[in-house]
């Protein structure tokens, strides 16, 4: 066995025992992979990237690294009840990424990195 092989052949073994899991490995059967290829009801009819619906690595927004979708700007009505122990407030931080999917307001398709929407069911 030639150095190169041998060499070869040890990345190998190490790239499987590593167990490091990939992005995509953590939501490829997940409701949250809006590609083609997706488990979930809702998915894109063409589009093969997982990543894409969230991830970009070029032209992102500036306010979240390698972010995918433009934030809500929406002045939201947070919830009340006269026996809510916490203060509430305008969502920030990682809220406004997930509610840049989930508060209905922005198509799923709708990324920043493509100049026409992914048609999505």
């Amino acid at each position: 066995m030639t150095w190169l092989t041998r060499t070869f052949a040890i990345l190998l073994m190490l790239a499987a025992v590593s167990g490091t899991p990939s992005a995509d490995g953590q939501i490829l059967g997940t409701k949250h992979n809006l590609s083609a290829s997706g488990p979930g009801p809702i998915k894109a009819y063409g589009e093969n990237e997982i990543c894409i619906f969230c991830h970009t690595p070029h032209s992102s927004t500036a306010s979240t690294p390698l972010w995918n979708r433009v934030l809500p700007t929406l002045v939201y009505t947070p919830y009340s009840s006269s026996t809510l122990e916490a203060s509430t407030g305008q969502p920030t931080s990682s809220s406004k990424l997930c509610l840049s999917c989930h508060d209905g307001t922005i198509g799923l398709g709708m990324v920043v990195s493509r100049s026409t929407p992914i048609s999505v069911t």
